[in-house]
């Protein structure tokens, strides 16, 4: 800018000094093209026009577009959330808001519902189309009801082996590997009589919290019987900063009102881990639950030699550790009382 603006101001003081130049730039018709010309027509070039961004909530996509294009805006980015409570294809939230001044041309982005569920434990998804991603997110993390679901499934069809110490898979890559240590204390899921449950904890029903003690192969496992996918280190980040305006999954700031972290412990219970119901802090971005804090989710990015990626935070951790860009590494052989996942679905 201030390359441009010394370059206009040499070539306008020659033209000047040479006396050929076109009498439109005089515009004060002081018989003179000098600075003051210069400073007007540079405040007209720098000049930007803001517009207001209109409201489109409710309308259907079409008709928000064309409110958005029409308001000399252009339509950004497109999310979906499942929804029960607006027609199909309804615009249920906009960014920037609406009646905020913005720079003409600038993107508006929305995000419409729409009615799907997979059928399997009445899975939620939001969609999001992101570079680094473009598909559906399971708006919660992997549930303690929805991991019983998967063991129960895989059982009938003699791919897990339930042992004292743990479950395990027993076809192709998956073979001798520990998907879930149902053997440890913090485990939430038990296995009795061929059935898999979750039971309660000091008076709260578990099966609505994330699933804990699931390795990256019980997490890798659980996507391959489903046809989903374990998302990537930059996949997950997509899904979580919602296009790069947030630090934490969560917002620009975390506090014990918006995750679950720093041992806040709000489901009160009286042992580890303190993780609390999927969904209980709210959504936040694309519409997305507990991307911050709660558990650490599995990604598939490896970390050094056969270490795999986690994001997030969980319920144990600080502030610092639940922001998008904090990583941590596990090995994908075991699990941990904040070790979990949520899961990615092309579309």
């Amino acid at each position: 800018m201030r390359f441009f603006t010394v370059f206009l101001i040499a070539v306008l003081i020659a033209a000047s000094s040479f006396g050929q130049w076109d009498s439109a730039l005089d515009h004060d018709s002081s018989g003179v093209i000098d600075l003051a010309d210069l400073s007007y027509f540079a405040n007209r070039w720098l000049e930007t026009s803001d517009v207001e961004v209109p409201s489109v909530w409710g309308l259907s996509k079409a008709e928000a577009e064309a409110s958005i294009i029409s308001a000399g805006l252009s339509v950004g980015s497109l999310t979906q959330q499942h929804s029960l409570s607006f027609p199909e294809d309804t615009v249920i939230s906009q960014y920037p808001a609406a009646g905020d001044s913005v720079p003409a041309g600038s993107r508006v982005n929305i995000m419409v519902s729409f009615s799907g569920e997979d059928g399997f434990n009445g899975m939620s998804w939001v969609y999001i189309d992101e570079p680094e991603f473009t598909g559906y997110v399971s708006k919660y993390e992997i549930t303690n009801a929805q991991y019983c679901k998967f063991l129960t499934d895989a059982l009938a069809c003699e791919d897990i082996d339930v042992r004292t110490d743990g479950i395990y898979g027993v076809r192709g890559a998956y073979n001798g590997q520990l998907y879930y240590d149902i053997d440890d204390p913090h485990a939430q899921i038990s296995y009795s009589d061929g059935s898999f449950y979750s039971e309660s904890r000091s008076g709260n029903d578990m099966t609505s919290h994330p699933v804990v003690e699931v390795s990256w192969f019980g997490a890798k496992a659980f996507c391959d019987y489903y046809g989903y996918i374990l998302p990537s280190e930059q996949q997950w980040q997509a899904g979580a900063d919602y296009h790069g305006a947030f630090d934490y999954g969560c917002g620009t700031s975390i506090d014990s009102s918006k995750a679950n972290y720093a041992l806040n412990n709000p489901a009160g219970l009286s042992s580890f881990p303190h993780t609390s119901s999927a969904g209980e802090f709210g959504e936040y971005g694309y519409g997305l639950c507990d991307m911050a804090g709660n558990v650490w989710e599995w990604t598939d990015t490896i970390w050094g030699e056969g270490y795999r990626v986690l994001k997030g935070g969980s319920w144990c951790d600080s502030a610092e550790n639940c922001k998008v860009e904090s990583r941590l590494s596990g090995s994908p052989l075991a699990g941990h009382f904040n070790y979990g996942f949520r899961v990615f679905m092309r579309e």
